[in-house]
């Protein structure tokens, strides 16, 4: 219990200390050495306050995700209110362009069976659910859908790098017609690396934050896993949590979100 207490009195701290220093600085990655690893978690963690970490210059907060998961979905579709008072406008989701028009008249109840299918077919039916989770939980406090990913024909032509030019050039095109827009973008963690869609927004001029969920690397890179098994034996795993991110995946910070940790894929 007093070990319990101690914990949370030093996260608190670590808390006040990164917000005291500004909302964008962030401890440097941690290298994915398991020696000693738990006891640096315990110095780098904060309590996961949305509004807080939501920069006000940045328009586009990116959220990355792992393929055959769902659970990241259901935690954003949980917390979207807080998302939308922070400033949130808008939720991208990695759905092709051709469907935008159905994600517009999502909202308003129609055409929901064409969405379903097209989550289905994109993503699968376990994570497909998990997006259709998010996707209503947006449209309950009135934020608009974006679908920002290119169609197949054009995602076979072209390489990784046009994909990421072409996601960047629509959130750019959204917020120079829309000043007031702010953007929440889940899509694949390899999307938002700083080098990735950061990289390319900022060359059209606007700034971003970017996180990404880790996992239990079951199923991904053996930093994932070292983390996971770093935070149980720091007994980090019972509330949502920011941190270093491990250096492949490259955002500014990862979210250490309980369900999504126990998931299996």
């Amino acid at each position: 219990m007093l070990r319990t207490a101690f914990l949370w009195v030093a996260l608190e701290l670590a808390a006040a200390t990164a917000l005291a220093a500004g909302a964008e600085r962030f401890p440097p990655p941690l290298a994915a050495d398991p020696s000693g690893l738990a006891d640096r978690l315990r110095l780098n963690v904060t309590p996961l306050r949305w509004r807080e970490l939501i920069a006000p210059q940045a328009r586009v907060v990116y959220v990355g995700d792992t393929p055959m998961r769902r659970e990241g979905k259901y935690y954003l579709a949980a917390v979207v209110a807080d998302l939308a008072a922070a400033g949130i406008t808008h939720v991208a989701v990695e759905l092709p362009t051709a469907y935008q028009a159905d994600l517009d008249r999502y909202c308003g109840g129609r055409d929901q069976g064409r969405v379903r299918e097209a989550l289905w077919e994109t993503q699968g039916l376990q994570v497909g659910e998990g997006t259709l989770g998010l996707l209503r939980a947006s449209c309950s406090v009135g934020l608009r859908l974006l679908a920002l990913d290119a169609d197949a024909k054009a995602k076979d032509s072209g390489g990784l790098e046009e994909r990421e030019e072409a996601m960047a050039e629509r959130l750019a095109r959204l917020l120079d017609q829309d000043p007031g827009a702010r953007v929440l973008a889940v899509l694949r963690r390899h999307h938002v690396a700083q080098r990735a869609q950061p990289a390319a927004l900022k060359r059209r001029g606007f700034e971003s934050r970017s996180y990404a969920f880790l996992t239990n690397g079951l199923e991904t890179a053996d930093e994932d896993r070292r983390y996971y098994l770093a935070l149980d034996a720091a007994g980090l795993r019972s509330a949502a949590l920011l941190l270093p991110c491990p250096s492949q995946i490259g955002a500014q910070g990862c979210l250490a979100v309980p369900s999504v940790l126990d998931e299996r894929p």
